[in-house]
Parts: structure tokens; sequence; C-alpha cells
């Protein structure tokens, strides 16, 4: 584990080296330096990784701020789908599993407890993304993610009740974030549940994807990942109104078309089945 991070920092350094040659700015610690470590860290599927150095640009005032808002706002929802499916596998396992549940159950709290975080992060660059991105062109200035869309074997496993060696689980758990980014990604763009159709829009450097589409497929995604605060999972309804009403927001910031009509009608709904108005 040493050795490898290590050879990342290296590989950063040596990144921001070859960057420096053209721009003398470029130095550890600063802006443009974690904008590296987030690009390295995303290139070898380090997801998480790459969220917490983005989130870390994001909330300050620099030259790649909004480039970095709208990248963390992805990988964040990406990583709440991540490990809130691994969650739900867990808590399926231990009503499968007669001699240790409390493991596959602790599991999946834990797992829960990082989504939750995750899709909190979400909510917050939706909201900011409402209130400050109005150009009808919202940029995503980073390649296709690498996983693939297919489930994981050994997620079954674990819904099965098969309590599997820690590399695998670590293997597993790597596996599911890059899925929910990549799928997130795929949404992002307007293409969600067909990777290869949305990987054909990275065809440049920088993607730009339409203002209203972006935010119709977040405001969908902030409803979905509500449920991960209804009752069947963490049973935090004001998490879950939070969603809601942020997903409400964004709909209402685009044009209304029938397919916003119907899911700001759905959102009503589970609105007014928490206890909103």
């Amino acid at each position: 584990m040493k050795t490898a991070l290590v050879l990342f920092v290296v590989g950063v350094l040596g990144m921001a080296a070859a960057c420096s040659s053209s721009s003398p700015s470029i130095k550890p610690g600063s802006p443009a330096f974690f904008w590296a470590v987030a690009q390295e860290s995303y290139r070898i599927g380090d997801v998480a990784k790459a969220n917490s150095t983005l989130c870390e640009i994001a909330h300050s005032e620099n030259a790649f701020t909004v480039r970095a808002r709208v990248w963390h706002l992805i990988l964040s929802a990406g990583l709440s789908q991540g490990y809130s499916e691994l969650a739900d596998a867990y808590e399926a396992g231990a009503t499968m599993n007669l001699t240790s549940p409390l493991r596959f159950r602790n599991e999946a709290a834990n797992l829960r407890s990082l989504a939750a975080s995750a899709a909190l992060e979400f909510t917050q660059g939706v909201h900011e993304t409402v209130k400050l991105h109005h150009d009808a062109q919202i940029a995503l200035a980073f390649p296709f993610p690498s996983g693939s869309d297919t489930e994981p074997e050994s997620l079954q496993k674990i819904g099965y009740g098969i309590w599997i060696p820690d590399s695998d689980r670590e293997s597993l758990q790597t596996a599911m974030l890059r899925r929910g980014v990549l799928r997130a990604v795929s949404l992002a763009v307007g293409n969600p549940g067909d990777p290869n159709q949305a990987k054909a829009a990275f065809s440049t450097a920088v993607v730009q994807v339409p203002r209203a589409t972006f935010l119709f497929e977040a405001a969908q995604l902030l409803y979905k990942e509500s449920d991960l605060f209804g009752p069947k999972r963490m049973d935090r309804p004001n998490r879950r109104m939070l969603l809601c009403s942020e997903a409400l927001l964004a709909i209402r910031s685009i044009p209304e078309t029938d397919e916003t009509k119907q899911l700001a009608v759905q959102i009503q709904g589970t609105v007014k089945a928490i206890g909103g108005a």
C-alpha cells in the first residue's frame, strides 16, 4: 500500500512538472496540482479519491472551481448509487445468513452512511448548479470513466448470505463505485442505461450538455436517491424531503415539458406522503 501511494504521488508530481514547463504557476498544493491529482485518480479508477480531491477544489474560488463543481456533482451521485446498491446486497445477505447476520447488517449500515454523505454532496452540487450555472450548456471537462455496467458476480454471493474474503469485498466495492459513476456519467449526458451511446458523446476534450438535459437527469437521480432516506432504509424523512425539494427546484429551473411535469407530480406525491406541503 505504501509503495502504491509513493508511486501515485510521484506520478502526479511528474504530471505537474510536465505541466509546469508550459505553466510555471503549477506547484504542489495549488488548485492546478489537485486538479492533476483528481485527473490521475480518475484515470486509474480510484473514483472515491478523485471525488474527495474535487470537493476541495470545488469549494474554493480558483480557475478550476466551475469544472470541479460539475465533475464532483456527477462523481458523488455515482458513489452514492454504488454504495447504496452494495448496502442493499449486504442487507439481503443478512436475511439469508442465519449464523452471522450481524456482520452483514453492520456492513450495510456503514455503506449506507457513506452513500448518505455522497448523496448530500450530490444534492449540494445540484443546488449550486441551479443557482450558479445559467448558460445554455454545461461543460463536462473529463473523459468517459472506466468500469463496467455489468453486475459483478460477487454481488450475488453477498446477497445470498455468503461472506467473501476481504480482498474480494474490496474489489467488489471498487467495481460497484466505478459502475455507479459510469451510470451517473451516462445519465448526465442524457443516455441513462446506455453507456455505449453515452461514451460516444465523449469524442471531444470537453463535452457540452444542454443545461435542461443535465438538470432534468439530475432531478430524476435526486428523486431516486431520496429513497435511501426512506422508511425501508435509513428512515430519515428530513433528508428525504431535502433531496425531493432540491429535485423540484431543479425541475422548475428548466423549461416545462411533459416529462418534467410527470416527474414533478411523482416527487410532489412523495413530499406529501412524507408530510410536506
